[in-house]
């Protein structure tokens, strides 16, 4: 038995078009007014996120520097690009640590 490598498909898909049963959908989360520094942040992606023309160009950049990368061509499949968008974007308005955010990502509910 080999090491299995698909070469069909992207290992990272932009999005999961499938929402786990209790989730919220995107369009539908209400974002708080308020004075903390990752409202903004959090509004403006979910702008990026239901405007097609902007959820096109910013996905096609973000898939771009992703694949530069030859590792993720293999392998199992990891984040998709809107996760990995939204964990890089609050952490560099935060300018949090890994720590922050992991605990934000497993802790916290927006």
């Amino acid at each position: 038995m080999g090491i299995f490598i698909n070469t069909n498909k992207d290992m990272r898909k932009r999005f999961e078009p499938q929402l786990a049963l209790g989730l919220t959908p995107i369009a539908e989360v209400v974002i708080t007014k308020g004075r903390d520094e990752l409202a903004p942040t959090l509004a403006a992606l979910k702008h990026i996120f239901v405007t097609p023309a902007l959820n096109e160009k910013v996905f096609s950049i973000v898939e771009e520097k992703i694949a530069s990368c030859s590792k993720n061509l293999k392998g199992r499949e990891g984040m998709s690009l809107w996760q990995i968008l939204v964990l890089a974007t609050c952490r560099l308005t935060l300018d949090a640590d890994y720590d922050r955010m992991w605990d934000l990502a497993n802790h916290h509910s927006f």
